[in-house]
């Protein structure tokens, strides 16, 4: 049985980049640090709000789309020998706006 990551939000590459830090190695994904480590750091600040947390995120969020989007054959390959699995899925929208499973 194959073994697969699927990536399904922002939030969901949020989790699997700060619970896979080897992950910022992929190109694609070395840029999405500091969004994480912003909204990170204001998410535990005393007097932040995840109102807060939610903005950060929605100024980085063309970012994140655009490390997706941008995958490429060499960038699955690194990102399923780091996690050890056989496929990588993932989401994007397609130019009608609906969202497309992308797994390799």
């Amino acid at each position: 049985m194959k073994k697969r990551v699927i990536i399904s939000s922002m939030q969901s590459l949020i989790q699997l980049l700060t619970q896979n830090e080897s992950l910022y190695q992929v190109s694609v994904f070395a840029p999405l640090k500091e969004a994480i480590e912003k909204s990170s750091k204001n998410i535990s600040g005393a007097t932040c709000s995840p109102c807060e947390k939610n903005r950060i995120l929605k100024t980085y969020r063309p970012a994140f789309d655009a490390a997706l989007t941008s995958l490429q054959q060499a960038d699955k390959d690194q990102i399923k020998q780091i996690l050890s699995v056989d496929e990588v899925c993932y989401y994007t929208k397609n130019e009608q706006g609906a969202m497309v499973l992308n797994c390799g």
